[in-house]
């Protein structure tokens, strides 16, 4: 009669759902973000028609995020194994720069402006749960999109709202999305600052086996300061 108790009990628990296994860290937080921009117009600003430029940026940014293990999940940022139950906690700096064409279309008070370009995104994150920890870079090269549509107020305000997307190339799958909102403030005749509230999330999902780290869903949300220079 034990020995049936012992191997009902064994199919039990040969029936019962361990947890999955974990192979994204992704998480939320509020934080600042810095940009400097340096445009270099090729046309006349003021005349009616298109006018177009080139455009240098740098931006920076970075935030913390927590991913909550269950016991028997696993997250790896590179070769060293993370596992529940636990938190891990995942520091990170991110650094973004893109050289690229703009050109803008003015409609009265309205502006319409498109940019297309090059760009290197670079993320430098720390994870870790108790006692163990790793540090990976991820760099990613590629193409860079963006839009701008604006109106102006009062002079020196203009009213904006941004989009930009960028996609890496290379073995991994690596993608930002960056939305804003904000005003402009125009100090002189070569310098703005813009300022307002951003949204951005980074994509990264590896490439394949012998060892794969576990994808990236990170997003960012807080205010965010452009110091813009044109020439």
């Amino acid at each position: 009669m034990k020995v049936i108790e012992a191997l009902a009990l064994l199919a039990l628990a040969g029936c019962t759902p361990l947890p999955p296994s974990s192979t994204t860290i992704s998480g939320e937080d509020d934080a600042f973000q810095g940009a400097i921009q340096i445009s270099h117009p090729l046309t006349d600003t003021d005349q009616e028609g298109l006018h177009y430029g080139l455009r240098i940026e740098v931006d920076g940014s970075g935030g913390e995020v927590i991913e909550t293990l269950a016991g028997g999940q696993t997250v790896r940022l590179g070769d060293i194994a993370l596992s529940g139950p636990g938190d891990v906690y995942l520091d990170f700096d991110y650094n973004f720069v893109a050289v690229g064409f703009y050109v803008v279309k003015p409609f009265d008070r309205f502006n319409l402006e498109g940019e297309l370009g090059f760009g290197h995104s670079s993320l430098d994150a720390t994870a870790s749960l108790g006692a163990l920890s790793e540090s990976a870079e991820f760099q990613e090269s590629g193409l860079y999109v963006g839009g701008n549509a604006s109106y102006q107020l009062n002079w020196p305000l203009l009213l904006f709202y941004r989009l930009r997307g960028f996609q890496g190339s290379g073995d991994d799958d690596t993608s930002t999305w960056e939305t804003q909102l904000g005003t402009s403030w125009t100090v002189n005749e070569t310098m703005t600052i813009s300022a307002g509230m951003q949204a951005w999330n980074y994509l990264r999902e590896p490439g394949g086996p012998p060892i794969t780290p576990s994808d990236l869903d990170l997003t960012l949300n807080g205010p965010f300061l452009r110091l813009e220079f044109s020439f």
